[in-house]
């Protein structure tokens, strides 16, 4: 009977050595010219990917590379009847490419929960306990890059009108924040010459005004309203907890210690802080701590609401300009709850008419 042929590739060269196949045993005997050349125990034989009509053999116990190719069906038949292990290096590649599919989800699924869950949580936890200098250094680089933002150079001084602008703005932080108990430290009030209806609150303490929503608002209460929503977002950490999401604790690490990494993180995150909007949830609970400062007050919150509905229609008619709403949205729970809170006008102005008038022109050379 002529002996079966085959190809086998010794893993050492890249020669072709044609040979005999002697099915012995316990072993696969390869022969090359008449002489053994390899020998290859059935239960190390695997199978590997091949053509049609192929079946292209490897050994654990032969070098790496090593092959033999079979085309012949007898011995194909023969392979297949010896060697019981055969297919199972193709099962365990299906196993591994399971698992790493598998993983590869797993860790999909990890990051999605990170970004929904984990970070929202540490970055609630991690907010308040920032050191001071710390948070006041970062609120100092966000508050430069809101000033690229708007485009402006530096704060109104209203300093050519005997101090009456700076004097007014005093007298409203002042009632408010005996009113609402805040801590405020060194909480700094900052006005910024633009035509942008809005303000927000930044890290360590620093609540920016723009003129426009000074300009926008029609009565001292709106304009109380305000910024007692924005001293809400200084009493509940939004501003470093909303950096934190951003920019992960990148930017607090960088911020200590002055890598380059870590400025660029509070580039981006920054500009989220500026130019994003909160969630209902961190919106309303500002809300309800302006209303409670206002009812301290004696005054009613509806007027925020006023100026928010006017704001809205104003966007509404084509409006190009950012305004308040972009990083506070005029949601209907908040108008409503300010109107529910039925708080009546009970107590004494917040400002004069006087004051109210300079406040308005602390922007004007």
């Amino acid at each position: 009977m002529r002996a079966p042929k085959a190809s086998y590739f010794d893993g050492k060269t890249t020669q072709r050595h044609d040979v005999t196949l002697d099915f012995t045993e316990q072993a696969l005997v390869l022969e090359e010219d008449g002489v053994q050349i390899a020998q290859w125990p059935y239960a190390d034989i695997r199978q590997e990917d091949a053509d049609d009509e192929v079946m292209r053999l490897t050994s654990i116990g032969a070098p790496e590379l090593a092959r033999i190719e079979i085309t012949d069906k007898g011995s194909i038949a023969e392979i297949e009847d010896r060697c019981t292990a055969l297919l199972s290096r193709h099962r365990n590649d299906r196993r591994q490419r399971r698992h790493i599919v598998l993983w590869a989800m797993a860790a999909a699924l990890s990051l999605v929960a990170i970004t929904l869950w984990l970070m929202p949580y540490l970055a609630a936890e991690l907010a308040p306990l920032v050191p001071r200098p710390i948070e006041r250094r970062i609120g100092d680089a966000v508050y430069r890059q809101a000033l690229n933002i708007f485009g402006v150079e530096g704060t109104c001084e209203g300093g050519g009108k005997n101090g009456a602008p700076l004097r007014a703005l005093e007298t409203l932080a002042d009632k408010l924040r005996g009113a609402n108990g805040l801590d405020t430290g060194d909480l700094t009030l900052v006005v910024i010459k633009s035509k942008v209806p809005n303000a927000f609150a930044l890290p360590g303490k620093r609540i920016v005004i723009l003129d426009g929503i000074l300009q926008a608002s029609e009565t001292p209460d709106e304009i109380a309203g305000v910024l007692a929503h924005e001293m809400g977002h200084i009493a509940h950490h939004d501003g470093m907890r909303t950096l934190i999401e951003s920019g992960g604790m990148g930017f607090v690490l960088g911020t200590v210690l002055g890598d380059f990494a870590g400025a660029t993180a509070i580039f981006f995150a920054g500009k989220a802080l500026v130019q994003a909007s909160f969630s209902r949830e961190v919106e309303a609970a500002a809300d309800t701590y302006a209303i409670e400062t206002m009812r301290v007050l004696g005054r009613s919150p509806v007027p925020l609401g006023n100026l928010l509905v006017r704001l809205s229609a104003s966007s509404s008619a084509g409006g190009s300009q950012p305004s308040l709403l972009d990083s506070h949205p005029a949601t209907p729970d908040r108008l409503a709850a300010m109107k529910l809170s039925r708080v009546l006008n009970t107590g004494l102005p917040i400002l004069s008419e006087i004051e109210f008038k300079a406040l308005k022109l602390i922007c004007i050379d």
